[in-house]
C-alpha cells in the first residue's frame, strides 16, 4: 500500500505489539508528565541495562528493536524522527500500536497526530479537557477514542489496560469509519 493507508480490514485485526505510542516534544505540562512517567528518549539499538529511557520491565527484555517495546514514548521533534527511521517506520509504529497518545501541546489536539492515528487504526487517547474534535456533527468521537483528563495523564497506562479486548475492537471499528472523512492519502 506504500504511503497510502492500508485497507480497513487489515487494520482491524492485525497484531499490534505496542500497547501505546507517543512521539513528540515535551512542550506542555501534560506531555512533561508523560515523559516523566514513561521515559522520553528514542529507543537505543544497543543494549544497556541502565538506559533511563526504558521502564524496568523493558530493560530486562533481550531484544532492543522497536518491536520489543510495549510502550513507546519518545521525545522526538520532526528533526529527530530520523533516529527511528524514515516516514515508513513512523507509519509502521502507528499500525503496530494499539493506542496512540494525543496530548494537547502548544496548539490543539486537532492535528496530524489525531488524523494519523485514526487512519492507521491506532485508537487515539485524547488527553485534554473541553476538547472539540473535527467532524463532530457527523461522527460520535465517544465511540472511537479514549478521553483522559490532564490530571489523569500519569494513569494513562492503567486506564488503557482497563479496556477489554471487546471494547478495544469496538473502538477501532468505529474509528475506521472515520477514514471516510479524513483519508487524504488515497
Amino acid at each position: 500500500w506504500g504511503t497510502k493507508t492500508p485497507p480497513a480490514v487489515d487494520l482491524l485485526f492485525r497484531p499490534r505489539p505496542h500497547l501505546m505510542f507517543f512521539g513528540g516534544t515535551a512542550n506542555s505540562c501534560t506531555r512533561k508528565i508523560l515523559f516523566d512517567r514513561f521515559g522520553g528518549q528514542p529507543p537505543s539499538s544497543s543494549p544497556s541495562d541502565s538506559d533511563p529511557s526504558l521502564s524496568a520491565s523493558e530493560q530486562k527484555k533481550p531484544e532492543r528493536d522497536l518491536n520489543s517495546f510495549e510502550i513507546l514514548v519518545a521525545n522526538l521533534g520532526k528533526k529527530e524522527w530520523g533516529m527511528m527511521g524514515d516516514k515508513e517506520v513512523h507509519l509502521r509504529v502507528l499500525m503496530d500500536s494499539r493506542f496512540c497518545l494525543v496530548p494537547k501541546g502548544r496548539g490543539t489536539v486537532m492535528c496530524s497526530r489525531l488524523y494519523e492515528a485514526a487512519l492507521f487504526g491506532c485508537i487515539p487517547v485524547v488527553i485534554g479537557e473541553d476538547v472539540h474534535l473535527p467532524f463532530s456533527d457527523f461522527f460520535n468521537w465517544n465511540n472511537a477514542v479514549v478521553f483522559v483528563r490532564p490530571q489523569e495523564a500519569s494513569l494513562v497506562e492503567e486506564i488503557i489496560r482497563g479496556i477489554s479486548p471487546q471494547e478495544e475492537l469496538f473502538l477501532r471499528s468505529r474509528l475506521l469509519e472515520l477514514r471516510f472523512f479524513i483519508d487524504f492519502g488515497s
